[in-house]
């Protein structure tokens, strides 16, 4: 695999230059919401830890995903606060390796599935081994393991985790669903 630096590296920089001295920043919401958002960033993996998860699973890690890690064994991002300090949960919530292989196990994904993240009300953010054996470069899928739904999104982590910097922390892969009908109708008591 080729493990060179592509989006990730500058996604995280970019993320970091607009944080406060607490990691801490204002996100726009829907419907003209002001949020207080927190990141929290851990320290890095190894390359060798990489290889053992690796060849100790028999899964691939994706390039541009295993580039985080060696920037970021996990984070938390857009964790939402109340009253500027209090945190209240939300965001997307990024595993570290060791986070990965526990919640295969505790949750007993597919064997050819693994999470990465955990989205808003239980949902995972979840690598597809077979269609990186195929070099499909959209790998990613959201599951919802306690309703047994699949949404394929037709990205890798690096599209993923850019679109959802850009979008603060919104539900982007579910917008091109949410048309005026359907969000008027989900949304009825704010109108």
């Amino acid at each position: 695999m080729n493990r060179t630096r592509k989006i990730i590296s500058k996604s995280l920089i970019g993320l970091k230059e607009i944080l406060n001295n607490n990691n801490q920043m204002k996100v726009l919401g829907e419907e003209g919401t002001v949020l207080d958002v927190k990141c929290t960033f851990n320290d890095p993996s190894n390359t060798e830890e990489l290889k053992q998860y690796e060849e100790s699973t028999g899964l691939l890690l994706p390039d541009d995903y295993h580039e985080f890690l060696l920037i970021h064994n996990g984070a938390i991002i857009f964790e939402l606060l109340l009253n500027g300090s209090l945190n209240i949960g939300g965001g997307l919530y990024l595993f570290s390796i060791e986070e990965v292989k526990s919640t295969k196990e505790k949750l007993a994904f597919e064997q050819n599935h693994y999470p990465i993240a955990r989205l808003l009300e239980g949902h995972h953010l979840v690598v597809d081994v077979e269609r990186i054996k195929n070099n499909d470069s959209n790998y990613l899928l959201i599951i919802n393991p306690f309703f047994n739904e699949t949404t394929i999104l037709n990205l890798n982590f690096e599209l993923f985790l850019d679109r959802y910097l850009l979008s603060q922390g919104s539900s982007f892969w579910n917008w091109s669903v949410d048309t005026a009908e359907n969000y008027y109708r989900t949304h009825s008591d704010n109108i």
